[in-house]
């Protein structure tokens, strides 16, 4: 009898965790509203980052998009692209000053097609520096002096840890214009009952072992 009200409790605990478990999904949708003393750009438009030589720039992509609930979720700032058609061996161009702002929203949302949203969203700001030398041949461009970039967020009620992922200086045109940018990692934090499964789990765990 014994053996078998074990069975009984920890079948109990063990459905009892994957009814706490259903809350865990997260979605959410998030933009980046990007601008620097040349221009503003929003998801999806791009902008231009410009040097002292007309033929020869960078394109800006700020991030955004409906995103699943993978966590941690990797996402991007933006991307920055070089681009240039003037004649190789004709010089480096130095970058116009880029003191960028990044205005990062999350919002998240019930349907991972970004539908739904629930709450209001969190936003932030993050600036930079975008600075250096480009030309058809070499480019020693860096993305620098990032700032801004918060611990965590709430957005409808959900926590967001948030950290950076990676800065990417952007390659030389002449082997593909390679694309640099900043990312970051978006990791939604379970509710306090999803945590709660863990415990019950392991419970469950141990009262099946006692039963044989």
């Amino acid at each position: 009898m014994m053996k078998l009200n074990t069975k009984i409790a920890a079948a109990a605990i063990g459905a009892a965790a994957m009814f706490l478990a259903a809350p865990a999904f997260a979605a959410f949708d998030y933009s980046v509203n990007y601008s620097d003393s040349a221009n503003n750009a929003t998801y999806p438009a791009t902008g231009t980052i410009t040097t002292t030589n007309p033929l020869t720039f960078f394109t800006v992509a700020p991030g955004g998009s409906s995103t699943g609930n993978t966590s941690p979720t990797t996402v991007g700032l933006f991307s920055l692209t070089p681009i240039s058609t003037a004649p190789s061996g004709s010089g480096q161009f130095a970058v116009n000053s880029a003191n960028f702002t990044t205005v990062f929203s999350l919002q998240t949302v019930t349907n991972l097609d970004g539908s739904g949203p629930i709450g209001t969203p969190a936003t932030f700001t993050v600036t930079g520096t975008i600075s250096g030398n480009l030309s058809s041949d070499a480019d020693n461009t860096v993305i620098s002096h990032l700032a801004g970039l918060p611990s965590s967020v709430t957005a409808g009620g959900v926590i967001y840890d948030i950290s950076l992922n990676s800065i990417r200086n952007p390659g030389v045109v002449s082997t593909g214009g390679n694309t640099g940018g900043v990312s970051l990692n978006v990791t939604a934090v379970p509710e306090p009952a999803t945590l709660g499964l863990f415990g019950l789990g392991a419970l469950a765990m141990l009262l099946r072992r006692r039963s044989k």
